[in-house]
């Protein structure tokens, strides 16, 4: 008996039956056909459906590492650059921009603070400005030499302090045992 039902269960039974026959003569790398590569994701699909909502936050973040690497020359090629101007200029960096005096000079001092200097500082910064270091390479000395010779200025007398006092928390103990004892 043919219900409305069952025609469309038969109508839809017919379709699948065409699109298979359809897939099997679509070609498909690794599978063969399109028929197997159709069998094959019906069979795993369960298995990755629930993977799937995680496709795009992987994707962009894979990209997100990814796409720095990637070469100019394939983004042009693919449409996701515009090509340069000139093909010779395709490496080279920018010119350089141009400024008149007055934005040089408001670009210099743009969030300097400027220190008032001293006489000795203001040669030593002559001495640097004409190549010679001498000075700070003798402060430099100087300092290295204070730093790493024990004696006055070094951290020891902190820690003669602090065994002073581990000593005396020591003889404390030591009076409060006697005390028990007795």
């Amino acid at each position: 008996r043919d219900t409305k039902k069952n025609k469309h269960q038969q109508h839809t039974t017919a379709s699948m039956a065409s699109m298979n026959r359809f897939l099997g003569t679509i070609p498909a790398p690794i599978f063969g056909n399109g028929a197997a590569l159709g069998r094959i994701v019906a069979r795993y699909f369960p298995v990755v459906a629930p993977a799937i909502k995680w496709a795009l936050p992987l994707s962009v973040g894979g990209l997100w590492f990814v796409w720095p690497a990637v070469d100019d020359e394939f983004k042009i090629q693919i449409g996701m650059m515009k090509p340069p101007a000139d093909p010779e200029d395709a490496g080279k960096p920018p010119p350089p921009l141009t400024w008149d005096a007055s934005a040089q000079s408001a670009i210099a001092g743009a969030y300097v603070e400027k220190p008032e200097l001293d006489d000795a500082a203001k040669e030593v910064y002559a001495q640097i400005r004409a190549g010679d270091f001498s000075q700070i390479e003798k402060e430099w000395d100087e300092t290295m030499l204070r730093i790493s010779s024990p004696g006055d200025g070094d951290d020891s007398d902190d820690d003669d302090d602090d065994d002073e006092d581990d000593d005396d928390e020591d003889e404390d103990d030591e009076d409060d045992e006697d005390e028990d004892e007795e």
